[in-house]
């Protein structure tokens, strides 16, 4: 019988890898969402990284549970013990780098392309029907910001950092469950 503390050990141990495989893929998004503004075919591919990320975080989740079975089987506790933990080692690479690349190497242009976005025909379109021109007002009334670019500029590295850190532990949480949920080990028939 293992103990709590070597089993506990061993399932933070491989969370802490795999949570930096699934890091370095969700840094992949980051890359080509920040890089789309430049070359679209990169903001095509946002998508399909985000729909992929839970794939991932299954997949490493089974090779975890296919590594770790031979010394304890795992059980809906620590398969999402482990989702958990690699999904929080994820997003702490995630938000690091988030926090790097626009404190150091942005120099605004993410915000900037943001901003132009704002301007294109169509998007003025969208933002001037009553209910969106509605929402903006509120907004603004609330913040106290003359405008949406106003709004937009007064975003920091760390308000941007912060907001993907607190959304990827959101996400974390709730994919950890299904994801526990099935990659348990089954108990073998006899």
């Amino acid at each position: 019988m293992a103990l709590f503390s070597d089993v506990f050990r061993q399932t933070n141990a491989y969370a802490m890898q795999l949570g930096g495989i699934l890091g370095l893929y969700w840094c992949l998004g980051l890359l080509c969402m920040v890089a789309g503004f430049q070359v679209s075919f990169l903001h095509s591919l946002v998508p399909l990284i985000v729909l992929g990320a839970p794939l991932l975080g299954y997949f490493l989740a089974r090779y975890f549970e296919g590594q770790v079975r031979a010394d304890a089987p795992v059980d809906f506790v620590r398969a999402f013990l482990f989702c958990y933990l690699m999904y929080l080692y994820a997003t702490v690479i995630l938000g690091g780098v988030t926090y790097i690349y626009f404190t150091m190497f942005d120099e605004g242009s993410f915000i900037e392309a943001n901003i132009a976005q704002l301007q294109r025909p169509e998007m003025k379109e969208l933002l001037s029907s009553p209910q969106m021109q509605s929402q903006i007002n509120e907004a603004l009334t609330t913040t106290g910001f003359k405008s949406l670019e106003e709004m937009f500029r007064s975003v920091t590295p760390l308000m941007l950092a912060a907001n993907i850190v607190d959304l990827n532990l959101l996400i974390g949480v709730i994919l950890s469950i299904p994801t526990a949920f099935f990659i348990k080990t089954k108990p073998l028939r006899k």
